[in-house]
């Protein structure tokens, strides 16, 4: 697909959020289904998801980042990574401008937005619905995420020696910024699937 047919079919990337299920909790298990069938497709090179994630920014109009979408976690803190993405990224106008992804086996775990990248995951299955709370007792929200769930049920571990980020430069500040963050993970995640790129939590960026 060239630039200018990318350019033709953007909102319908962007637009595709179908999700069969929400959530991984409560007995649901169609994201758990998903996750295994992906196992089924061969794994795609590195490099063409990066030319892909690239062509779609691209097609989006906005400045490609011409510096090196892999980060190596060797000696990152990855807390204080997450907290300096504007320092980092210069031409990013919030620290949540970023588009992420971590791999498991090679595969593409999720394709995430914003400054909170993380290699967190289950040990068992009994962990899967354990739940965070405040100091005051009230619940905060899930312990582990969907994606870590995810790739612990399909017996994989993430590969937490790098991950591929994105900036998106020149985004508009506040709300406007935020939805068309939001829309071009979509997208991203879409269009690598339209490429048979597998994703073992196929739905995360259909928010």
């Amino acid at each position: 697909m060239t630039i200018e047919q990318l350019q033709r079919n953007i909102e319908k990337l962007i637009g595709d959020r179908r999700r069969p299920e929400n959530t991984v909790h409560y007995g649901k298990t169609k994201r758990f289904e998903m996750a295994n069938q992906q196992l089924k497709i061969p794994t795609v090179d590195i490099n063409r998801i990066i030319q892909l994630t690239n062509r779609f920014i691209e097609a989006y109009r906005l400045d490609v980042y011409n510096g090196d979408n892999i980060v190596k976690t060797v000696n990152l803190d990855l807390a204080e990574f997450n907290k300096k993405t504007k320092e980092l990224y210069k031409g990013i106008t919030s620290e949540h401008d970023i588009i992420w992804m971590k791999f498991a086996c090679n595969r593409v775990g999720v394709v995430a937005c914003s400054n909170d990248i993380n290699f967190d995951i289950p040990t068992t299955k009994d962990e899967y619905d354990e739940i965070n709370f405040t100091k005051t007792g009230k619940k905060k929200g899930w312990k582990y995420n969907t994606s870590g769930i995810l790739v612990h049920s399909v017996n994989l571990k993430w590969d937490d020696s790098f991950f591929l980020i994105f900036p998106l430069l020149g985004l508009p500040e506040g709300n406007e910024g935020k939805k068309q963050r939001h829309n071009i993970e979509t997208g991203i995640g879409n269009y690598l699937i339209l490429n048979d790129v597998p994703i073992i939590d196929y739905y995360s960026h259909r928010i």
